[in-house]
């Protein structure tokens, strides 16, 4: 894994060194850079294949075409002696060499070619072209920003940031979608003007312009019903070849072991292909919800090398201003766990396999359960849908709430910023749970889930790789009748009866248990406090983007337990989103001290 960053149409060497470097987190073994007339590419390095060599900006066999890049191609034994067979000669051991050699041989269509998680720049020299992809899930992260001509790229946003002729400003509807769904869904980023390349697509840029094509969709037909036992077989075949891939590694590798269906598979099934102990970690957060002893159980039946690490949750001042820089946005869930987690593992490996993915492929949570084939399927769709956007506690989701300033509002594109994205697969005829987790594999998978990993993995160079995102098996999965999904209330049924042989009956009769994030407890042991003085009506005023009177309201109500229970979590959004701006838009040098915290990572 990797940093890249990069532009077209401006000559600036400094800003392609700034753009790069403020990423070592993301590559800190080495870096490299390309520079032609107005073109630059930039790269931080994070050694996982090939340690010796391998290094980037890297050239074709023919020299024409320049490729830095970010991810793992897990089939590139198998393109490589392809292209060896058709007498090419390669110069490394590294998959860089092999992506850059098939566009030298094929051009755009090569990318359908790849399976792996990426995120790419390739400049043609000749044709003075630059080609940028993101994988098919969006497991790895690519955004843009195009403005007269010229196009910048980095793997995060705030390497387009340092350049002079950016002015940091919100995007209105980027802005309202965070607060509606806790994640921005599409391809906007909070920053406007800087998009996300979607995922299973690629962007040219040629002459100025740009143009974007997809080249693979998750979305597959469902098939006849085959049956239980091939579906449960022809899962194991696939997951397990999945996780043979991804297991090529030159540095440690482990799994990360929640005590969850999807991780004690993954280990399971690493533990029957690896010759040693698999290393395992997991986090104990303390009371009910605490998993450790579930993730004892596979540990102990695998035999793996297992490290446990405590978190205690009242900690988080001392880590959410940072969270939020590494995100880009604030997210609510499940954020400081998973940051504390990888800090962790980063001790003892580079390479992480996690679970995720799973529950979008599969059917792994019970809001689907309205839209699952059953007795609910007369459900009304209108019902359907409010029941289903119940969990994300919504802010902002009407411009009648009175949440945002009266001008601000003005600037809303989007009149129904649930129905714009949700509306045009709920409207697809066919069976509603298929239309539901097409859905949020297009939107809550990689603009959350994925987003949400990749950023704070990569905070700590640990590169995390997912087993269940395979092409090849989320195509299976989308190909299957929903009853192997979701049957009688039982969630992944067809993920349940693969396991039967691999993981402890204790951990298949588990209901889905979320991290969960203490609010009420941060508030009312001194948040309250913190949140008075970063959204004072004064603040607020100066700001624009909400209405003090709202606000105001949602600190009364949020002391409630019953009714407004919910409100405290728009609070924290409130909260976190003042955070942000102090961060990326005021560029205040104490913005990680407004929790009595500061940076600690290089470049900030």
């Amino acid at each position: 894994m990797c940093g890249i960053a990069g532009f077209v149409g401006i000559d600036d060497p400094d800003l392609l060194r700034s753009m790069t470097r403020l990423l070592t987190y993301r590559g800190p073994d080495e870096e490299g850079y390309f520079e032609d007339a107005g073109v630059g590419l930039g790269h931080r390095r994070l050694s996982i294949i090939d340690l010796s060599s391998g290094q980037q900006p890297m050239r074709s066999f023919n020299g024409e075409a320049v490729i830095t890049y970010n991810g793992e191609i897990y089939n590139f034994p198998q393109l490589r002696a392809e292209m060896e067979s058709a007498g090419i000669r390669f110069q490394t051991q590294s998959d860089t060499e092999i992506i850059v050699n098939l566009y030298a041989l094929h051009g755009d269509d090569f990318v359908g070619m790849l399976n792996g998680i990426f995120a790419f720049a390739i400049w043609d020299i000749p044709r003075r072209r630059l080609l940028l992809a993101r994988d098919h899930l969006g497991v790895k992260p690519l955004v843009y920003h195009a403005r007269d001509g010229a196009l910048l790229f980095a793997s995060e946003a705030k390497s387009i940031l340092l350049w002079s002729e950016y002015h940091p400003a919100v995007s209105p509807d980027a802005l309202r979608q965070s607060l509606v769904y806790s994640f921005i869904p599409g391809d906007e980023t909070l920053f406007q003007g800087i998009s996300k390349l979607p995922p299973g697509h690629i962007l040219i840029h040629e002459n100025g312009r740009c143009e974007m094509r997809r080249y693979w969709s998750h979305a597959v037909p469902i098939e006849e019903d085959r049956g239980e036992q091939y579906y449960s077989e022809k899962l194991l075949d696939l997951l397990r070849d999945s996780i043979r891939g991804q297991m090529i590694s030159d540095v440690p590798l482990g799994a990360l072991l929640s005590g969850g269906l999807d991780s004690s598979m993954v280990v399971a099934l690493m533990s029957q292909l690896s010759s040693r102990p698999v290393k395992t970690f997991s986090l104990g957060l303390g009371g009910p919800k605490d998993e450790l002893r579930y993730a004892r159980l596979v540990a102990e039946r695998y035999k793996t090398d297992h490290h446990e690490f405590g978190w205690d949750p009242m900690q988080y001042t001392e880590v959410l201003p940072r969270v939020i820089w590494h995100l880009e946005e604030p997210m609510l869930s499940a954020t400081l766990p998973t940051y504390y987690l990888a800090q962790a593992a980063r001790r003892e490996v580079t390479v992480v396999l996690i679970g995720e993915g799973s529950d979008e492929i599969f059917g792994g949570y019970r809001r689907y359960r309205l839209s699952a084939p059953g007795p609910m399927r007369m459900v009304p769709r209108s019902i359907d849908r409010g029941v289903y956007f119940w969990h994300f506690s919504s802010i902002g989701g009407s411009i009648h709430d009175g949440i945002f300033a009266d001008t601000f509002a003005e600037r809303f594109v989007d009149a129904d910023p649930v129905g714009s994205f949700y509306g045009k697969f709920a409207r697809n005829s066919g069976e509603r749970l298929h239309n539901l987790l097409l859905y949020e594999q297009q939107y809550q998978l990689p603009d959350f889930q994925l987003l949400r990993v990749d950023r704070l993995t990569m905070a700590h160079s640990v590169e995390a790789r997912v087993p269940y995102l395979d092409p090849r098996l989320v195509h299976f999965a989308n190909s299957m009748p929903s009853r192997y999904k979701i049957h009688e209330g039982t969630e992944k049924r067809i993920l349940r009866r693969a396991a039967r042989e691999l993981v402890p009956a204790e951990i298949l009769g588990r209901r889905k248990q979320g991290l969960g994030t203490p609010l009420r407890a941060w508030f009312e042991r001194g948040l309250y406090d913190i949140a008075a003085d970063l959204l004072s009506p004064q603040n607020l005023r100066s700001r624009g983007y909400f209405n003090p009177p709202a606000v105001a309201r949602l600190f009364r109500t949020s002391h409630s337990r019953t009714v407004h229970r919910s409100d405290i979590g728009k609070l924290f959004k409130l909260v976190m989103f003042e955070i942000w701006c102090r961060q990326f838009l005021d560029r205040q040098p104490g913005a990680f001290e407004a929790l009595n915290l500061k940076p600690d990572q290089e470049g900030k």
